[in-house]
């Protein structure tokens, strides 16, 4: 992403221009470029998607050149290359789709339009913004620019937003349940808790890849569970209505597995300790809490580029839009089990951190 640090100049003029690449990708996700773009390899110029798309011709080409430059979309040369008139020469060139702009579509496996496109939603954006003064205050971007204490606060304000950021959140449930429910043998349990789990799309993918696990609950807030329809009589699935800053209900006592998906970078340390309690205290013997959180990579002495640059974006997220949330490292987690009386457990390859990305994961069992 940046220029070689031997044109240090550039390097940060590189820095500078990265704000597009968001901002053009929430951009084509939103007006549905890629679903215009149907079917795949057909080349529409800009005016045939300008009107398709009901955008102005001018303004959307160079949204699209630059969907071009960073590999969603091909240009390609229109009929009208030798014109005089440049408005003319751009409304007839022609695009197509990418592999990667194809991740963009409606009805992509992945559903991960609705993903890339939190990240443009002004409760997001507009807390960002604010990172200086988050820096300068330890005030998070949301409550300087909105007066609120987290993101939550905000979606819950509007629809449009929350339904995006909904969808975005199923997507990646998506593609980590894969990853997690390889990641272990939950054949072996009796009952699998997902605290915080909305309608049960990662317990449902780990009860699709092991037959053999009789039962399944997905544990969210009365609000949320009450929307969802009934589940058929017969289902390994089901719901249960709780918070986790309390007691946790009867009916998820004896969990072989708890799991928690994205909860605990939402939150402090000392709010992620009475989750973990709570989370302890439903737990079968021998059972583990299993966090599918991002681990952070340690920076100190790493070399500039040499860690995801996406670990730094989404910690810096969560400075803006939550109140105390935070990414963590290994370590950070480490020091986190042990202040709820629990112990980080190693992957049967020995390492701590389970799975791979987007999937990874961290497991505790009680000491």
């Amino acid at each position: 992403m940046a220029a070689p640090l031997s044109d240090p100049v550039a390097g940060v003029q590189d820095l500078i221009a990265s704000w597009v690449r968001v901002k053009v990708t929430y951009t084509f996700a939103r007006l549905n470029v890629a679903d215009a773009l149907q079917p795949t390899g057909t080349a529409k110029t800009c005016q045939e998607l300008a009107s398709i798309l009901e955008a102005h011709e001018d303004s959307l080409y160079r949204v699209l050149r630059t969907a071009g430059q960073l590999g969603l979309v091909t240009e390609e040369a229109g009929d009208h290359e030798s014109d005089t008139d440049m408005y003319a020469v751009r409304g007839g060139r022609r695009f197509v789709l990418t592999p990667m702009g194809e991740v963009l579509k409606e009805d992509h496996p992945t559903q991960f339009k609705y993903f890339s496109m939190v990240w443009g939603l002004p409760a997001h954006a507009e807390s960002q913004n604010k990172l200086f003064e988050t820096v300068k205050t330890g005030q998070p971007g949301c409550k300087l620019a909105f007066g609120a204490d987290h993101l939550f606060q905000l979606l819950d304000k509007d629809p449009m937003e929350h339904e995006i950021f909904n969808q975005g959140m199923t997507s990646h449930s998506n593609m980590q349940g894969k990853i997690v429910a390889a990641s272990y043998d939950f054949s072996k349990c009796k009952k699998v808790v997902d605290v915080g789990g909305s309608k049960g799309t990662l317990v449902q993918l780990i009860l699709d890849a092991h037959p053999g696990l009789p039962l399944g609950i997905s544990l969210d807030r009365k609000e949320l569970i009450d929307t969802l329809p009934p589940l058929p009589a017969n289902s390994r699935l089901q719901f249960a209505t709780g918070d986790f800053f309390e007691p946790l209900p009867e009916s998820v006592h004896g969990a072989d597995v708890v799991l928690m998906k994205f909860i605990m970078h939402d939150w402090g340390d000392a709010d992620c300790k009475r989750i973990l309690d709570n989370c302890k205290a439903i737990l079968a013997p021998g059972g583990l809490i299993m966090c599918v959180e991002m681990v952070m990579g340690e920076t100190a002495g790493a070399a500039p580029g040499s860690l995801p640059i996406y670990q730094q974006a989404m910690d810096l997220t969560m400075l803006s839009v939550l109140k105390r949330g935070r990414e963590r490292t290994l370590k950070d987690w480490d020091g986190l089990a042990a202040s709820a009386g629990l112990k980080l457990i190693a992957s049967p390859s020995g390492s701590y951190v389970w799975g791979q990305a987007p999937g990874t994961m961290v497991v505790m069992q009680p000491v």
